[in-house]
């Protein structure tokens, strides 16, 4: 769903046709790349009823409509609250539950905590005990714009991905090709 940084669709879909998942991944970059996006992503890749070896989702089954639109049930998402200034630690508790139940398709269960950075330190010792312990079939993915705001311990426990900025020229080429842009619209918006 996404250009650029291909080396981490690359090593996910490796990973999943060697059914080689971690129990938790750190989507590392800038701001505004897309880091919630591919991990959406890669989480329906997990529910997908037909992955199969390409690591891609069908995008046709039931589990990857229902994650497109954002409604699977072993999919779920936090993120700081607008009037807060952190995740709180009854956010991850709450997050800690979900995930700790069964899947109701048999499938992963997913947790992304989108802005990581903000977790508060009850949070982070919350989410570090189910991260020591890491369950079968739970995945845990934290998007992050800056690394060093994470604690060492969670970043020793997790598969770390860097995202980096794409370059103006693909950026270019995408706008042209694949959505019909002006070559003048293209060039302004890919800078």
């Amino acid at each position: 769903p996404l250009i650029g940084n291909g080396h981490i669709f690359e090593f996910l879909a490796k990973s999943l046709a060697k059914k080689n998942i971690s129990g938790s991944y750190i989507f590392s970059g800038p701001a505004d790349l897309g880091k919630t996006t591919a991990a959406h992503f890669f989480a329906q890749s997990l529910v997908c009823a037909d992955a199969g070896n390409s690591g891609r989702p069908c995008g046709k089954c039931a589990a990857c409509e229902q994650a497109s639109r954002g409604i699977h049930s072993d999919i779920y998402l936090i993120e700081k609250l607008e009037d807060k200034k952190n995740i709180s630690i009854e956010q991850i508790r709450d997050f800690i539950r979900i995930l700790g139940m069964s899947s109701f398709l048999n499938s992963y269960k997913v947790g992304i905590i989108k802005g990581a950075e903000d977790l508060s330190q009850g949070a982070v010792n919350a989410l570090l005990k189910t991260m020591e312990e890491p369950k079968a079939k739970v995945v845990i993915i934290l998007t992050v714009a800056d690394l060093e705001a994470l604690p060492k311990t969670i970043l020793s426990r997790s598969q770390i991905l860097r995202f980096r900025t794409v370059a103006g020229d693909i950026i270019y080429d995408d706008l042209i090709k694949n959505h019909g842009a002006q070559r003048s619209q293209a060039k302004n918006f890919s800078r």
